[in-house]
């Protein structure tokens, strides 16, 4: 069963759309003081958002410590992992080629989940870009 530790979050966010079905999905900062939904498969992100606000309401976002994810793919305990195009946690391979190359982790997975889950992972406690921060890049 996922779990979470309350780390950091910043106030004062807002959705920038409707977000009411994307608690524990990924968002990025899309205009000043404004989150939405990550959108391209290994895209930086802001954190992890922890509620379902609609549009131009309130938006928590954990950026640092341990929380739930929505897994888009299976994910298992020790794996990095990031965004897919959708927002949801997919397992990130530093393996410094091919698709992997240039995607960005967010963290390490704690506690595994089967696609359509919820996963336990660190979040803003090891983030790095692949061939870049990790690798040989």
């Amino acid at each position: 069963m996922a779990w979470e530790i309350t780390g950091f979050a910043p106030g004062g966010l807002k959705a920038a759309a409707s977000l009411a079905t994307k608690q524990y999905y990924g968002v990025k900062v899309s205009a000043d003081n404004q989150v939405n939904i990550v959108a391209a498969d290994g895209e930086p992100a802001l954190g992890v958002l922890q509620n379902a606000p609609a549009s131009g309401e309130a938006a928590d976002v954990m950026c640092m410590g341990i929380t739930k994810v929505y897994a888009g793919s299976a994910l298992t305990a020790g794996q990095l992992w990031g965004f897919d195009a959708n927002g949801a946690a997919e397992p990130k391979e530093d393996n410094n080629t091919g698709a992997a190359l240039g995607n960005w982790v967010m963290g390490m997975v704690i506690e595994g989940a089967a696609a359509g889950g919820y996963a336990t992972v660190t979040v803003g406690l090891f983030t790095g870009l692949i061939g870049s921060t990790f690798g040989a890049g």
